[in-house]
């Protein structure tokens, strides 16, 4: 048997003996000419494709190498909503990859998860419309979804339950504010169709928030029933910590 020396790191190969990748980073090959996310080609530090962590692994670090995926809403294209998080998100987390797609991408979106690397974790974060693509997503995805998460879902498309079956965490977050606090955002979803067709029953995890449905960011740092917010589960990018929490005492 050959020995080749090369070491697995998830998404590419590395030869400790040269201290060389064997392959570019599939996500800048595949992305970085849009400019996103970090720059992409405009940002100098992008463009040497064999490296790691920006050539700086003692102060940075890429645990899964790949993105988080963000779904905008209806209005997302001119509110931004999901968008100005997604950017925010990604200065914030320098040492990871993200991704923005609008609710209408679901195509796009499969085929970016067609060509990550097999192995590494998929996350889905949507809002509104978005949630339901999502859904929609997960539904027809040929790879395991790592984690989804639903903002608000809205919408009337057909999703089927399998959905959930492809999913190994969903975390449903519904906005339920006052009757006397409801704004233009809330009032557009119902017409929407808030809720959609989603078993939000049958998430690992569904909770109410007192938040409008236009405050997106609001409800993915607010702090859920097990103590968690929405980010940090995205951020720990662990099953173990929201299937642990208790579902009769986090399900409202």
């Amino acid at each position: 048997m050959k020995v080749t020396y090369v070491e697995l790191f998830g998404a590419r190969y590395y030869d400790a003996r040269t201290s060389v990748w064997q392959s570019p980073d599939p996500l800048i090959t595949g992305s970085y000419l849009d400019g996103e996310p970090n720059g992409g080609v405009r940002n100098s530090m992008n463009l040497a494709v064999y490296n790691y962590s920006r050539l700086n692994p003692i102060n940075r670090v890429d645990p899964d190498g790949l993105a988080d995926i963000f779904i905008g809403g209806f209005w997302d294209d001119s509110t931004g909503i999901v968008k100005y998080f997604e950017k925010s998100y990604a200065k914030n987390h320098p040492n990871t990859l993200v991704k923005y797609f609008e609710w209408h991408d679901k195509q796009d979106i499969l085929n970016y998860i067609e060509n990550l690397p097999e192995g590494e974790p998929i996350n889905i974060i949507g809002h509104s419309y978005g949630a339901h693509t999502g859904a929609q997503v997960a539904e027809k995805s040929k790879r395991k979804i790592n984690l989804l998460i639903t903002i608000d879902p809205v919408g009337q498309r057909k999703v089927n339950e399998s959905f959930i079956e492809n999913v190994k965490t969903w975390l449903n977050i519904k906005a339920k504010p006052k009757d006397e606090d409801r704004d233009f955002s809330d009032t557009i979803a119902g017409i929407g169709g808030k809720g959609g067709t989603l078993p939000t029953g049958k998430a690992t995890m569904s909770y109410e928030s007192k938040m409008n449905h236009g405050y997106f960011q609001s409800m993915m740092n607010e702090k859920g029933p097990s103590g968690k917010s929405a980010s940090d589960v995205l951020r720990s990018n662990s099953v173990e910590r929201i299937r642990d929490v208790d579902m009769a005492e986090t399900s409202q």
